[in-house]
């Protein structure tokens, strides 16, 4: 237990972790962690008793903790840990239901509408889960030449692309660059591709092309874009028109405007947003 809690010898490279079976998949995590520091290769020796079988839940726990191995598995042997233990009554069957056939992103999506139901904050599932379209002149990835197993970079789109503030695509940007290195410029396309799509949402933009001239947007019927404001920038008076804007016959708003990189082209369009559409950026997302 006082290991656990995270007594710190730094020069230790080796832990012998005796009848390591009645320990928990988080305690023995958390003390296998206990050695090695930076550099240092460090060893950790799971001992159990040869004369005592062990059950099933002792030994996944135990093979889950020698298939994890390297840097930034906590999240892996999180979820394994919740598989073997359970979710108890709130993620269990009693409570949930079908949580398994699912899976537990509907399942809390689904319960953050019931309780948003419940408060009487009237947003329909459609206007909430709407994702837009967008296209970009430029690549967006997480390449195999940064991270080569697909199971890290799987986990990594999924929680770039739930990213919804600034502060959370930052924060994951900066983790990505402590366990990766250097942000490959695909990549930080990326993240400014997310932060794009949170300016569409937000502004109600159900579809965005980008090319290297023009910018072309189609928007929802609940839109909070003003399109008086949008007129007053195609046919309003000479002091507050801008030439570079237009609606087509079908109803789609133009900003003419050349491409140069993502990222400079979401703070015009960030700009261009907050004038037709100003009560819905009161306070900016992407600075």
């Amino acid at each position: 237990t006082i290991i656990e809690s995270g007594i710190d010898v730094p020069n230790a490279g080796t832990i012998l972790i005796h009848r390591a079976d009645q320990l928990g998949l988080a305690q023995l995590y958390q003390i296998r962690g206990r050695v090695g520091r930076s550099h240092r290769k460090a060893f950790a020796y799971l001992m159990v008793d040869e004369d005592r079988s062990l059950s099933r839940e002792a030994r996944m726990r135990l093979d889950v903790l020698q298939r994890f191995v390297e840097l930034g598995s906590g999240f892996q042997i999180a979820s394994y840990d919740l598989e073997i233990r359970g979710g108890g009554n709130l993620l269990g069957g009693e409570q949930s239901g079908h949580i398994a056939s699912i899976g537990l992103d509907l399942f809390t999506q689904l319960l953050e509408e019931a309780i948003a139901e419940l408060r009487g904050e009237g947003v329909s599932t459609e206007e909430k889960s709407f994702e837009p379209e967008i296209q970009v002149p430029v690549v967006c990835e997480i390449s195999t030449k940064t991270i080569a197993d697909p199971k890290i970079r799987l986990s990594l789109y999924r929680k770039i692309s739930s990213a919804r503030t600034t502060e959370q695509i930052d924060a994951i940007a900066e983790e990505f660059q402590d366990r990766f290195g250097v942000i490959p410029p695909e990549t930080a396309n990326l993240f400014w591709l997310i932060r794009l799509k949170n300016l569409l949402i937000k502004a109600g933009v159900e579809s965005v092309s980008i090319s290297s001239t023009r910018t072309s947007m189609s928007v929802r019927k609940s839109s909070p874009v003003d399109i008086q404001e949008v007129m007053k920038k195609v046919a309003g008076p000479k002091s507050i028109r801008d030439p570079r804007v237009q609606i087509t016959p079908d109803s789609k708003i133009v900003f003419q405007i050349q491409f140069g990189e993502l990222k400079s082209h979401v703070f015009e369009l960030e700009n261009f947003l907050q004038q037709i559409a100003p009560k819905a950026f009161e306070n900016p997302i992407t600075r």
